[in-house]
């Protein structure tokens, strides 16, 4: 069970590896995380949550026209499968 669990990990370490290589091969991405590992915690935490999805849920920006109509619109998928039920009942 050791000799497995050593193969598994061995795996993810290489992918991992791998993954971190493809993305830091362009020097732009370089760069920009060298610049987030030189700012301080709080900063980088603020950062974090102003980029977090969830904050803007349902709070579009007014200037923000494709946020806008997608909150507008609402949640047609669950309207018509809704309609599609009812249809199919009738």
């Amino acid at each position: 069970m050791k000799k497995r669990n050593l193969i598994v990990l061995s795996i993810i370490t290489a992918g991992a590896a791998g993954v971190g290589t493809y993305l830091l091969k362009d020097k732009s991405n370089r760069i920009r995380l060298k610049e987030y590992m030189k700012m301080p915690a709080k900063e980088k935490d603020n950062r974090l949550e102003d980029d977090f999805p969830i904050h803007k849920a349902g709070h579009p920006h007014p200037e923000n026209v494709p946020d806008n109509e997608m909150v507008s619109e609402g949640a047609q998928f669950g309207v018509q499968y809704y309609n599609r039920l009812r249809q199919d009942e009738e």
